[in-house]
């Protein structure tokens, strides 16, 4: 069942998407906080919040980044959060520099390496929020397909897009759902693994690499691919690169503790 744009608790009405995303980002951060003493709780409570902050500004501000030429003729909307248009690499960027920042700011400072391995549970719940939400609102569609007959019901259905317009179309937010799913299971396997955030990172940014072949959505082109997908490979080198140099870092200390 295609959920709706809008969903109501009595008189009181929110946007799926923002309510999915908003309950996975809750969850994500009470799993991060569950087991910490009190008083650490309340100063990584502090430095989530700078992350919230950061990741919501990022999303939106490289969304708006991304669609410069929609925006340079409605500049009113920009500003518009509530009106839809996050993008998730801004949200992970912009989320990292909120958190690095207020965890210096933060007496005594929080560390980074003890945080963000308790934070990879949010990468996957975020996903699942994500494309759940997009599922409500008809963002990253897939492309149209002639019949669904051709196809297994979980690789194509018949949903709107952004603009209501129903048609067949590939399953990409099914797709996402999938991968969100898959990534919880990765968080757990990798459980006692310190860099267990960015190895998380690196899978579901190859997922969603992988998801936005299929996606018809409007994206400007960089180097021949989709500009979400050049961000990706960012995103996979980066985290990649920080779990090889943590590996190296840790080796040499190893060996200097060793002589």
């Amino acid at each position: 069942m295609i959920p709706s744009l809008y969903t109501s608790f009595g008189s009181w009405t929110v946007q799926t998407y923002t309510l999915v995303v908003g309950a996975a980002a809750v969850l994500a951060a009470a799993l991060a906080l569950w087991s910490r003493p009190s008083a650490e709780r309340k100063r990584w409570a502090d430095v989530l919040l700078g992350g919230l902050v950061g990741a919501v500004v990022g999303a939106r501000l490289l969304h708006v980044l991304l669609n410069a030429d929609y925006f340079v003729d409605h500049r009113q909307e920009a500003l518009q959060i509530a009106a839809g248009g996050l993008d998730w690499h801004g949200a992970l960027f912009g989320g990292l520099i909120g958190l690095a920042l207020l965890a210096r700011l933060r007496a005594p400072a929080v560390e980074l390496r003890r945080l963000l391995p308790a934070l990879a549970w949010a990468l996957p719940l975020l996903t699942l929020g994500g494309w759940y939400g997009c599922l409500s609102a008809g963002c990253a569609t897939g492309y149209e397909v002639d019949t669904l007959a051709r196809y297994p019901a979980w690789v194509a259905v018949e949903y709107a897009d952004v603009y209501g317009i129903v048609a067949p179309r590939l399953f990409t937010p099914g797709f996402g759902l999938a991968l969100g799913l898959i990534g919880l299971v990765w968080v757990a396997l990798l459980r006692r693994h310190p860099q267990r955030f960015a190895l998380t990172l690196a899978f579901i940014s190859a997922g969603m690499f992988g998801i936005s072949i299929f996606r018809a959505d409007r994206m400007p082109l960089w180097f021949g691919l989709r500009a979400d997908q050049v961000l990706d490979i960012f995103t996979i080198t980066v985290s990649l690169l920080w779990v090889g140099w943590t590996a190296i870092k840790r080796t040499r200390k190893e060996h200097a503790n060793g002589f």
